[in-house]
């Protein structure tokens, strides 16, 4: 018994191997076929059972038989032949009376022939997709799905190890190998930004310098000169001096903001607010400009970065006063628990290579420099957007001036988000009463 048990098993086991290796289109085949033969065998022991009791029920049952007189004679099946029992229960001048406890059975046999000649087959597929799902699908797609959220969140570091021989074994492999590519190419990016940074250090420390001593000597030449026009090309070269030492330092910030984190605590709304408005109205006046800053019912307490939101707000505030024509508004408020800062100007607005490229280092609509500007303004609040989780968008308005939107990420804590989504649903059902 033991070894017949075991040679079942082995022989499974076999079968189960072979349905591993087939392509997924046999073996779906193979599944269906094998599951359709077992539905017609399934029927066929269904419809020979059923009929089976429906002859014990009518062996059991009584033959109503009209005489040549009019009577009726009634005889028990059990005592007849079968041929006869036949030919009375198919003949209209003949009546089968079964017996009372045999009645729903002999219906419900009837209904369960006609049933299972459908229900079968579509427990049997059923039976198949769940089989071909579970031998053939669910591991690959596993695997699969497992290493796409890995590589969604930038973790290359694991191997895709699914190696059969059909379709889905050829796809994860493609995907190991995309995978290999993907993290060759993040080494290389990686070992270049770390070159480029390198070469950033090394360029803004060799240069902080000569830059230093060109400065002091230009300033004393300045103060020794003896002409006008001397004066006035010292006065240019200092002028030089200082854009290429703003330069530097502009590169030098670059460089720690790429390493910068975000640090988020709580902070005092109000007290965030007195120094945005602070600061905002110190550059408005310096440019001769006006300023506001609207506060949309934020929350008394912040979770965000102070010194990122102010050192944002400093760099879009600092532009849009270089460029409104009289008016600058900024808000701070709370969306969808982030916090997003906007700034507004009355100005000429941004033209479309603006749009593209304002956000990138050193870029400029000032091809000459003018008014000391580097172009690293909206690109350093880009980068701390990024540092926060959020992202800058510069916009036209439509009725003139430029819109500058800063998304500086969560800003609500797990208590406060659950407040402010209950609070959005409980207007939300307000006003559909």
């Amino acid at each position: 018994m033991g070894e017949a048990i075991s040679k079942t098993m082995n022989k499974t086991g076999r079968v189960g191997r072979l349905l591993s290796r087939l392509p997924l289109r046999r073996a779906l085949v193979a599944y269906v076929t094998a599951y359709l033969l077992l539905a017609l065998l399934l029927i066929a022991c269904t419809v020979s059972l059923c009929e089976r009791v429906r002859e014990y029920a009518v062996y059991n049952a009584t033959a109503e038989v009209i005489g040549e007189d009019g009577r009726v004679v009634r005889i028990s099946c059990a005592l007849i032949n079968a041929a006869v029992v036949a030919e009375v229960n198919g003949n209209a001048e003949y009546r089968l009376v079964l017996r009372t406890e045999d009645e729903p059975l002999y219906t419900l046999c009837g209904v369960a022939e006609m049933l299972c000649i459908v229900v079968w087959p579509l427990v049997c597929l059923s039976l198949a997709a769940r089989g071909f799902y579970r031998r053939k699908l669910r591991v690959p797609l596993g695997v699969l799905r497992d290493a796409a959220q890995r590589i969604g969140r930038n973790d290359l570091d694991f191997t895709i190890d699914y190696d059969a021989p059909d379709e889905l074994g050829r796809l994860c492999g493609e995907f190991e190998q995309m995978r290999r590519g993907v993290l060759a190419h993040e080494r290389g990016l990686w070992r270049a930004m770390e070159e480029r940074q390198r070469q950033t250090d090394a360029l803004t420390h060799d240069l902080r310098t000569p830059l230093t001593v060109l400065k002091g000597q230009t300033e004393m030449l300045e103060a020794a000169a003896g002409t006008d026009r001397t004066k006035d090309m010292l006065r240019t070269m200092h002028g030089h001096i200082l854009r290429m030492e703003r330069y530097v330092a502009g590169l030098s910030e670059m460089r720690r903001l790429e390493d910068a984190a975000a640090q988020r605590e709580a902070v005092s709304a109000a007290e965030l607010l007195t120094s945005l408005r602070e600061t905002g109205e110190a550059l408005a006046r310096e440019w001769g400009k006006a300023f506001e800053l609207e506060d949309a019912g934020l929350p008394q307490t912040l979770f965000a970065d102070a010194q990122i939101v102010q050192r944002v707000f400093d760099n879009l505030t600092g532009n849009a006063v270089r460029y409104a024509r009289r008016h600058v508004a900024a808000s701070l408020r709370v969306a969808e628990g982030n916090l997003v800062l906007t700034v507004r100007d009355d100005g000429p607005g941004f033209s479309q290579e603006a749009l593209l490229h304002a956000t990138s280092p050193f870029w400029s609509e000032e091809k000459t420099g003018k008014q000391g500007h580097l172009g690293l303004g909206l690109n350093i609040a880009s980068l701390l957007c990024e540092r926060c989780g959020g992202t800058l968008a510069l916009f036209n308005e439509p009725e003139g001036g430029t819109r500058v939107r800063a998304g500086l990420g969560c800003a609500l804590t797990g208590a406060q988000t659950a407040e402010s989504g209950a609070a959005a649903r409980k207007a939300g059902n307000e006003k559909r009463l």
